[in-house]
């Protein structure tokens, strides 16, 4: 994968990725992006003929979402259900597209931080999906960001840096440069945790310049802690190449 991460912050301009590749095949993100529906109101049924848009209730939010998900509901009360259900009830006016992206994307949340990895992973994979799908990029560069970060914590790496760099190339379209500063940030630890040092190096410090620029000092002061974490790592692999 040709990365351009040297040029100057501004003028940088990674390739645009035309798939984001997992275990089940590929979701394009590039191309036509449809125009955006008209949302009807809210319990009317829209002209396509599917389920009205306030359908969906907060009782049987977990059971329809996990169905489309193919991610089995849990038998207990939890905190991803909990999630699950707060998403769809704070979406009831939103186009369905919308409201399954974001019951999607606040289900893999829930589920990463419940340490299921696997269904997190399946769960912001039907959220980009549904993001692209109904052509909301700005909704869609966030659930990249989640499936990125979950990706790189599962060991998906190449995967990981894949969708961070959608998501660069779409925080740089809006013009973003605190979100263009998180995505180089999540970048540098996917590229790091593939072993790809020199190029973390870079995109952390580019990340560090744009999360300064944008007055996000938090953000980073974990960037210039993951860089120097990464530097630990390349010297500890370097050291491992010489050794007899």
């Amino acid at each position: 994968m040709a990365m351009r991460l040297g040029r100057p912050v501004r003028a940088m301009t990674p390739r645009v990725v035309q798939g984001i590749v997992e275990h089940d095949g590929a979701v394009p993100i590039e191309g036509p992006v449809p125009a955006r529906r008209r949302t009807p109101a809210k319990g009317r049924t829209p002209a396509n003929g599917s389920a009205p848009v306030g359908a969906v209730t907060q009782a049987d939010a977990s059971t329809v979402a996990a169905a489309h998900s193919g991610i089995a509901p849990t038998a207990h009360p939890s905190a991803a259900a909990s999630a699950l259900s707060r998403a769809v009830a704070a979406t009831a006016g939103f186009t369905p597209a919308i409201r399954h992206g974001e019951a999607m994307q606040a289900l893999g949340r829930a589920l990463a931080e419940e340490g299921r990895q696997a269904d997190a992973i399946a769960a912001l994979r039907r959220a980009v999906l549904a993001f692209r799908d109904c052509g909301d990029r700005a909704r869609l560069a966030g659930a990249l960001t989640d499936w990125g970060v979950c990706l790189a914590g599962a060991g998906q790496c190449k995967a990981a840096i894949t969708a961070h760099e959608a998501a660069l190339a779409l925080m740089r379209e809006h013009g973003d440069w605190r979100g263009e500063g998180i995505a180089l940030g999540n970048l540098g630890v996917a590229l790091s945790g593939a072993g790809r040092y020199a190029w973390a190096h870079v995109a952390f410090d580019q990340a560090a310049v744009l999360l300064a620029v944008a007055g996000d000092r938090d953000r980073e002061a974990r960037v210039i802690a993951d860089r120097e974490h990464a530097r630990v790592l390349a010297r500890e692999a370097a050291a491992a190449r010489v050794a007899p």
